[in-house]
């Protein structure tokens, strides 16, 4: 869903990329949004993440320094998911949550009066790396502190020359306000769309 709605589409895109559009579950969402506001439940909360942009490699590996992560465990729409695309899976109906170790039944049975699935899919470990398991295998051991990086830093060098005075933005001035009083060249150039406030545009999105 995310790396989908970063790309540039066309007509075609209805044929190839439905795979990458979430669909979401609106009575599911209203059933979890149920079970959030109920103040018992609430208190048992350590952190909480959203499956979206990410799946479980986000919504769950944010959550804690240190994670091992059953990807087996995972409830799933569909089957025939491999582990990765088990752990990038995203859903919009789906929630992890961080509970202490003796709350864990109490939270699945509040989620069964909301007819909804809990499942303990990862425990938190001191050790501070992110695991992942699928099908006895371990695919994913990665340090904390490598993730906390976001990966490579980029470095460059660059050669910068010092602007020309004469050819500075600053001094320069539209053709329209060239010929005009002081006072007329202020409102029009007020009017114009490069200077013109834009929080009617600002405040649609």
């Amino acid at each position: 869903g995310a790396t989908g709605s970063s790309k540039a589409h066309t007509e075609s895109s209805i044929e190839t990329c439905g795979a990458e559009v979430q669909k979401g579950n609106p009575p599911t969402e209203r059933k979890i949004q149920r079970l959030f506001r109920n103040p018992k439940v609430a208190k048992l909360i350590k952190r909480c993440n959203d499956f979206g942009a990410g799946g479980v490699c986000v919504a769950i590996g944010e959550l804690a320094d240190g994670l091992t992560v059953e990807l087996d465990k995972v409830t799933k729409k569909y089957d025939g998911l491999d582990g990765t695309e088990l752990a990038i899976s995203e859903s919009q109906e789906r929630m992890a949550v961080v509970l202490d170790k003796n709350d864990v039944d109490k939270f699945i049975k509040y989620a069964e009066t909301e007819n909804l699935e809990a499942t303990a899919v990862a425990v938190v470990t001191e050790n501070p790396r992110l695991t992942m398991h699928w099908r006895g295998d371990k695919i994913v051991d990665l340090s904390r502190a490598f993730l906390n990086t976001n990966g490579v830093t980029q470095v460059a060098k660059a050669f910068i020359t010092a602007p020309k005075a004469e050819h500075c933005y600053r001094e320069a001035c539209p053709e329209k306000l060239a010929d005009l009083p002081f006072e007329e060249a202020i409102t029009e150039n007020m009017a114009r769309l490069e200077v013109c406030s834009q929080i009617g545009l600002s405040e649609r999105f």
